[in-house]
């Protein structure tokens, strides 16, 4: 059976394997903490910014990014615990649109498909996902 925590720690510094961050296609990340994740994890966003480049991403998609060892190992954060994966859940066309609840829905599902075979083979058992509040912009 699951457990969920709501937490109010900070999430890039969380111990985390899975780090869901919430994106758009454009590949312009505006929210401070997605910028702050841009220059922790360039592997991810390198991926994530070449997927929007190339319209392989569409809102309601989830691209999920598993790091190597030597990218998921100790690196600029200050505690060394980085995520094995991140998913990047496209909710949004861009940075200035709001997210419609279809993209949203669609992004879960799509991530949920992607999430069963990492719990299930590959361990992993801890997951961060950034969230606002709706009044945040």
């Amino acid at each position: 059976m699951a457990n969920l925590q709501l937490t109010h720690a900070p999430i890039l510094n969380s111990s985390a394997q899975l780090l869901i961050l919430p994106v758009n296609t454009a590949g312009t990340l505006l929210d401070p903490i997605l910028t702050r994740a841009k220059t922790l994890f360039p592997d991810n966003y390198q991926r994530y910014y070449r997927a929007c480049r190339d319209g392989s991403l569409s809102a309601g998609s989830c691209l999920l990014h598993k790091r190597t060892r030597e990218q998921a190992g100790l690196g600029i954060s200050s505690n060394g615990n980085q995520p094995s994966y991140i998913a990047n859940l496209v909710i949004s066309d861009h940075p200035y649109h709001p997210t419609r609840t279809r993209w949203l829905t669609d992004a879960l599902i799509d991530l949920h498909h992607q999430l069963i075979p990492l719990v299930r083979y590959h361990g992993i058992r801890r997951a961060a996902l950034l969230a606002r509040s709706p009044t945040y912009r």
